[in-house]
């Protein structure tokens, strides 16, 4: 009787012990869903400026090139032409009259009426460049308004009844406020080898 008791009771706890083996078993992905998750990484802050030189102050901008080397030119002023003296037009001929005459008047002493102008230049043929835009010189003489191919001779009077400069200003040895006057030229009218006249040793005023 005793044996049969203890078989059972041996049942029941070898009953029991499995049980407790074949049990559900708590897996591990519970576990690593609670796990620390990693921090994500901080957004790397944006490009700082360059930072100033020494004494606080940014490299300075490159200065832009001026347009050309004959910006702002201005010519210098001469000395006025003078007024001319009462009466002194007497027996003088209009600008387009000498221009007339020229051929029978060359070699004569003349006395004209007319205005000054600058007469048509003549430039050196170099390639300016847009920065340098004025780097052809040029010259011109005094002409007669109303005859133009009648100038003055520039020699006379240390170059005064000429013009020079470049291909964006001319400067003459008249005042600009003297030219488009009615003025009175004297001098001798003289054809050179190339067939212009000029009117040499002139001397110019100015009529009322």
């Amino acid at each position: 009787m005793k044996s049969l008791l203890l078989n059972i009771a041996l049942a029941i706890a070898l009953t029991a012990l499995c049980l407790a083996c074949g049990g559900p078993q708590k897996t591990t992905d519970e576990g690593d869903n609670n796990a620390a998750k990693p921090e994500a990484a901080p957004e790397s802050a944006p490009d700082a400026p360059p930072a100033p030189k020494a004494g606080g102050q940014s490299a300075p901008a490159p200065k832009t090139p001026a347009l050309h080397d004959g910006e702002g030119k201005v010519c210098a002023p001469k000395d006025p032409l003078p007024a001319c003296a009462a009466g002194a037009d007497k027996d003088a001929i209009d600008g387009a009259e000498l221009d007339k005459q020229k051929e029978s008047l060359a070699g004569k002493a003349v006395k004209v009426r007319d205005a000054l102008i600058q007469g048509i230049s003549t430039c050196t043929a170099k390639g300016c460049s847009p920065q340098v835009p004025c780097c052809n010189a040029c010259s011109a003489s005094v002409s007669l308004a109303s005859a133009s191919k009648i100038t003055l001779d520039n020699r006379a009077d240390d170059g005064r009844f000429g013009c020079s400069g470049d291909n964006c200003t001319m400067c003459c040895g008249v005042n600009a406020d003297d030219m488009n006057k009615n003025a009175l030229i004297t001098g001798t009218l003289t054809k050179t080898d190339l067939g212009i006249y000029t009117i040499g040793s002139p001397t110019v005023c100015l009529l009322p």
